[in-house]
């Protein structure tokens, strides 16, 4: 039987590109970068290497690091039996921030963001390479500057958030 962690996986890699939402309930002027965005909201403390554990004590990780002058943010994901790239941008003609995600499995991913009550929220959909779709959200919270809580709800059809999590990840730094 596969822990919910390990179903949760491709998703998880997802969890750097929350965090930016926040720049959305501030204006934008032509030329934001994903750069300028996350430094204005206060949110560089993601950058850098993270690791949990899943409940069966395999480690989690995940590497944030800026990109092509700050333009993107490059994301690394690996656990025990899985890895995968991402890439977070902003789009400034739509104003929006993108994700997208793919793993050496052959999934693909893509979400999108909101904010609310001051913490950062995914929408995400991971595709497997055999078609099976999961949809989930991500609500994100800062602990201390060295702790990241990720609190994984499931999402309906309409995008909405489930009232309870499923299960919640604290994620620390590495030094």
């Amino acid at each position: 039987m596969k822990s919910q962690l390990t179903s949760f996986r491709p998703v998880l890699a997802a969890l750097t590109a929350v965090v930016l939402s926040c720049v959305f309930a501030g204006e934008t002027t032509g030329e934001d970068t994903i750069g300028k965005l996350v430094n204005s909201a206060g949110l560089e403390w993601i950058i850098g290497s993270w690791e949990a554990e899943d409940d069966e004590g395999r480690k989690v990780a995940l590497t944030y690091r800026w990109d092509l002058d700050k333009h993107i943010i490059s994301l690394h994901y690996k656990d025990s039996n899985s890895e995968g790239r991402g890439m977070i941008a902003y789009i400034d003609s739509q104003e929006k921030v993108v994700y997208s995600y793919a793993d050496n499995r052959g999934g693909v991913g893509k979400g999108n963001w909101d904010e609310a009550d001051g913490k950062a929220i995914l929408r995400y959909e991971h595709t497997e390479v055999d078609g099976d779709t999961q949809r989930l959200g991500f609500v994100h919270s800062r602990v201390d500057s060295n702790t990241m809580r990720v609190a994984i709800h499931s999402l309906s059809a309409a995008g909405e958030l489930s009232s309870d999590s499923e299960m919640s990840i604290n994620f620390k730094r590495k030094p």
